[in-house]
């Protein structure tokens, strides 16, 4: 098995394997995709996927509403890394790790 990495993404877009590189050279039809860790302030993104994490902290993020096509904003960042965000209109505090698992894109017009 091949080790996964936090930059490996679990991809349904890529049932051939297990994970997904981040810097993937198959075009998916958006031209970026980054860590919400390194989202700026007030800017809106969607959810593409999720790095490796435990399963019980993906169950969890997904009954939150933070799962794959979902549009966030980061209001804040934490003083140990971590970021506000919010979904809808609920605010949600992410650690460092969980911030730093997360996949994004801009978020597309009108989301």
């Amino acid at each position: 098995m091949a080790q996964q990495t936090p930059d490996a993404v679990v991809d349904p877009r890529h049932p051939e394997t297990s994970a997904h590189p981040v810097a993937c050279e198959q075009p998916h039809g958006w031209e970026e995709e980054f860590s919400l860790a390194t989202v700026p302030l007030g800017r809106r993104c969607e959810i593409l996927g999720v790095s490796v994490l435990e399963d019980a902290l993906r169950r969890r993020l997904a009954e939150l509403g933070i799962r794959p096509g979902m549009a966030v904003s980061v209001t804040q960042r934490t003083s140990g890394g971590g970021r506000v965000i919010k979904v809808g209109d609920t605010r949600y505090a992410l650690d460092k790790l969980t911030a730093r698992a997360l996949r994004v894109r801009p978020a597309r017009e009108g989301r």
